[in-house]
């Protein structure tokens, strides 16, 4: 398989919500916050997987989009970046025309009210979701080791609250991260977390004829997009 080299290529969408058709939505709408993030660097040992799993998913969402006609929902998964900010991939929000968040055994449903950046090339968007007073996900950029215990959440075919652990197996050259842990359709623009709950990518795809050849985009990219929404 050849592998995609990927390139900083963001565009950002303030106000006006190009991509979501949540333009009528819009009018009156407060300015959001600067996007700076909870940027760490891992030290010390790895905490349990439980307490990782309890961490993560309180800030992580499955979102409920559907098409310009509210026909044919479809359902991904995201985290909280920043207060009110939620990342997740682009391909889960192309095309869509409304969507809502949610989290796991909580039936109430947030708005996506807009797109506040987002960068194609590298399959990241950032969504204004307000109103669920979540706490950000710490965000560790630093190059991570193969073989190191690694965790995703999300909501693979729409089944909420999903958490599963794995390895780093790979990295790959143009920097997306190869893992172990289950992922499909539905966990991508979920969270992949390092041994402290640290995000440390995005999930995307996954490649169903092998086993295990699931992938990520490396969290670098989702600082790029935020420094650019920031600008």
């Amino acid at each position: 398989m050849k592998f995609r080299k990927r390139k900083v290529a963001a565009t950002v969408l303030l106000q006006a919500a190009l991509l979501l058709g949540f333009g009528a939505q819009l009018s009156g709408e407060p300015a959001h916050a600067a996007l700076s993030g909870n940027i760490v660097t891992t030290t010390g040992a790895d905490l349990p997987a439980e307490a990782v799993a309890q961490h993560v998913m309180e800030s992580t969402v499955k979102l409920i989009l559907s098409d310009p006609d509210g026909r044919n929902a479809v359902t991904g998964s995201g985290f909280f970046i920043a207060p009110d900010m939620v990342a997740t991939n682009y391909h889960v929000i192309k095309g869509m025309g409304a969507g809502y968040a949610k989290f796991a055994n909580d039936s109430k449903q947030y708005r996506i009210v807009k797109v506040v950046a987002s960068d194609p090339v590298n399959d990241l968007v950032i969504l204004y979701v307000p109103g669920t007073k979540a706490k950000p996900l710490d965000i560790d950029p630093l190059q991570q080791k193969i073989g190191e215990t690694i965790f995703v959440a999300g909501s693979p075919l729409g089944l909420e609250g999903v958490f599963s652990q794995g390895v780093l197996s790979a990295i790959r050259t143009n920097g997306d991260l190869q893992i172990t842990a289950a992922i499909s359709h539905g966990n991508s623009g979920g969270p992949v977390l390092d041994g402290q709950g640290n995000v440390i990518g995005i999930v995307e795809y996954t490649i169903p004829a092998g086993q295990s050849l699931n992938f990520a985009i490396p969290v670098k990219q989702l600082l790029n997009l935020m420094k650019t929404a920031n600008a």
